[in-house]
């Protein structure tokens, strides 16, 4: 699973997240045979949600393994039990913790 999406708004744009998702996909495919999943364009939390749910349990066999890059804004945050990491989706405003994945 490959995932690049340049944020713009309320976070920094990436100027580079999309060609390099696309790019490492292009390496996994066709130098070490992985079937690859591109998302690039409009990576919002829904979107993220369905393929993790519904997409990619289909397509995934027990003993398989799955690689995600992610080529996107990453956020920290406290947490009961300290930092609890959460990618940014697309969709995703920074006052609102319900929308980061």
């Amino acid at each position: 699973v490959v995932i690049g999406d340049g944020l713009g708004g309320r976070f920094p744009p990436l100027r580079t997240a999309v060609n390099d998702a696309v790019r490492l996909g292009e390496i996994l495919k066709g130098e070490h045979g992985y079937d690859v999943h591109l998302l690039v364009e409009e990576v919002t939390r829904a979107r993220l949600e369905a393929f993790f749910t519904g997409t990619l349990p289909g397509q995934v066999a027990e003993d398989d393994r799955v690689l995600l890059y992610f080529a996107g804004h990453g956020i920290a945050l406290d947490d009961d039990d300290g930092p609890a990491g959460y990618l940014v989706p697309k969709d995703a405003r920074p006052e609102d913790r319900d929308t980061f994945l």
